[in-house]
């Protein structure tokens, strides 16, 4: 499958150009993409946002039952009589709170994150990703069956839900947590981010600002890819495409990275 990385190269103050170019030199030349922390993402304030949906199910009995056995060690027949008040009294959201807080701090210090776009040469990613035009779109080929492993498709609701039980197995079960962070960071509200298309690779390691050495993944030996393709976009200036070039040329010689040029106005 094709999926694309919009890179910024909007020169702001010179320092800031150079980073920029550094990362992308980072990925099309070291073939490393760096691992971010969920609260470095832009639309952070969006991805811990969640209303907890506490109408018990079928499960939710058992599951809380042992969840107060587990965290309050009480034995079975008074985990029971707890469980019982708690659902009696409406008081599941008392219970599902500070396991949300709790689960959404793990997560933030937990993984790291790479977000892509199954969308090539899109205005609207030019727009918030590419620097309206002074950037770069980087496509890369990675194997289908990462899908659902290490790739996963972003979901577009309107509105961000956790239910109960959802909950209590990521806090009972350690097996059951990688999956409550996917339905954290793998869920996004449909009105401002459906139009991205997003992929994102969710990673058991994270880079720390202004920490050297930022963690990273290889393209070719984590994720099973290539680079196919660098496209300019329509703004960007000669000199920095000059910049690009050669050292492409010099560090990757026998590369099939085509250069093209974006089409968006």
């Amino acid at each position: 499958m094709k999926i694309y990385k919009y890179r910024d190269l909007t020169d702001s103050d010179g320092i800031a150009y150079k980073e920029k170019l550094e990362r992308l030199f980072q990925i099309i030349i070291d073939n490393q993409l760096w691992c971010a922390s969920p609260d470095l993402l832009n639309d952070k304030d969006d991805e811990f946002r969640f209303r907890c949906n506490c109408t018990p199910s079928a499960s939710t009995k058992m599951l809380l039952t042992q969840s107060l056995q587990k965290q309050r060690n009480l034995p079975s027949l008074m985990a029971k009589w707890g469980t019982a008040d708690t659902i009696d009294k409406n008081k599941l959201v008392d219970i599902a709170t500070p396991i949300l807080g709790e689960i959404s701090i793990d997560c933030r210090n937990t993984l790291g994150i790479i977000s892509f776009s199954y969308k090539r040469d899109d205005s609207l990613l030019w727009e918030r990703y590419g620097g309206n035009g002074n950037g770069a779109c980087i496509e890369l080929d990675i194997p289908d069956e990462l899908l659902n492993v290490k790739l996963f498709n972003v979901d577009y609701v309107s509105e961000k839900v956790f239910h109960i039980d959802t909950l209590l197995k990521a806090d009972l079960f350690p097996n059951k947590r990688f999956e409550a962070y996917i339905a954290m960071l793998a869920t996004k509200t449909a009105d401002k981010w459906m139009p991205e298309n997003e992929v994102r690779c969710l990673t058991k390691k994270q880079s720390i600002p202004d920490i050297p050495n930022p963690i990273t993944l290889d393209i070719e030996k984590d994720l099973k890819g290539a680079i196919t393709e660098i496209m300019f976009g329509r703004l960007i200036p000669p000199q920095t495409i000059e910049e690009i070039k050669p050292r492409l040329k010099k560090h990757r010689p026998n590369h099939n990275i085509a250069l093209t040029e974006s089409a968006c106005d």
